[in-house]
């Protein structure tokens, strides 16, 4: 009988606890290089997209005569000026696909014969702004 109750104290805290203090390492390198590929794409926040330039000008009233024709033609792109130095540009939103922005230039294209595509690279935050 104390044989039962002894075996019972000892054993049964043993099984229930024996699971605590189980430590798992993984050793695998290519799983730490996939951790330091995820802790640096945290850091940096900027990504690649693609832009349709729709037209440039030394004058800002052509670029939004422009912009008020494209919002008629195209109500549902998200279009806006822009100004590099010394130059106005009336751009469309940013894709991140490619083949996308090659879709919507065939579109613009039959409106607007000068645009073309164009690569840029944005911060997340000027991504997620667009997208709202």
């Amino acid at each position: 009988m104390y044989a039962k109750l002894i075996l019972f104290y000892f054993l049964i805290p043993c099984i229930f606890f024996a699971q605590e203090s189980t430590i798992v390492h993984y050793q695998n390198n290519q799983i730490k290089e996939l951790i330091n590929n995820y802790k640096l794409g945290q850091t940096n926040k900027r990504i690649k997209v693609y832009r349709i330039q729709l037209e440039s000008s030394l004058s800002e009233e052509r670029i939004t005569k422009t912009k008020k024709r494209c919002l008629a033609l195209l109500p549902n792109q998200f279009i806006y000026e822009k100004y590099e130095q010394p130059e106005f540009k009336l751009v469309t939103s940013a894709y991140l696909d490619k083949k996308n922005a090659e879709k919507e230039l065939k579109k613009i294209k039959q409106n607007f014969k000068q645009s073309f595509i164009f690569e840029e690279t944005i911060s997340i935050d000027v991504l997620q702004e667009e997208e709202n």
